[in-house]
């Protein structure tokens, strides 16, 4: 715990900046949401920033929210008025994973489930960093993951 909170101080402090912006493989296969028509926006898969590199493949579409919410990125929009909007969904069930020495939203790992049908927007710079999803086998019908932000871009 204590290696942990001492690496992702090292990391904030440490991190580099001003990286372009950069879109890579545009495709037209959605989902759109309905604030935005095909015409008027650009669909890629992948986009890296300053901090952390988003693409549509389960490896590196989820992320949390600077307000701690854990998405999966659907599809990255470019707006022909210069901003990238992130089509996400969150989930329904955001809990903590342990309780013991600190919870494990203290330092920001959840235990997901329940993924919600709608799409929602996101700006670009309400994402804090990307994370790691792994699967948490339980004996329910839910499928439950843990997700934990990755420190090098946290």
């Amino acid at each position: 715990m204590i290696r942990r909170q001492t690496e992702r101080r090292h990391v904030l402090h440490n991190t580099v900046k001003d990286k372009p912006l950069l879109l890579k493989r545009q495709h037209f296969l959605g989902p759109l949401t309905a604030s935005y028509a095909v015409e008027e926006v650009e669909q890629f898969r992948c986009v890296s920033c300053s901090s952390f590199m988003l693409s549509l493949n389960v490896a590196n579409s989820c992320a949390l929210t600077v307000i701690n919410e854990p998405v999966i990125v659907c599809n990255i929009l470019f707006v022909h008025s210069s901003s990238v909007i992130l089509v996400c969904r969150k989930f329904s069930v955001t809990d903590t994973l342990f309780d013991y020495p600190v919870s494990s939203t203290e330092i920001q790992v959840y235990k997901v489930s329940n993924l919600k049908r709608e799409f929602e927007e996101l700006s670009l710079h309400e994402i804090k960093c990307i994370c790691m999803r792994l699967p948490l086998f339980t004996q329910g019908a839910i499928q439950e993951y843990v997700v934990i932000p990755l420190l090098h871009q946290c």
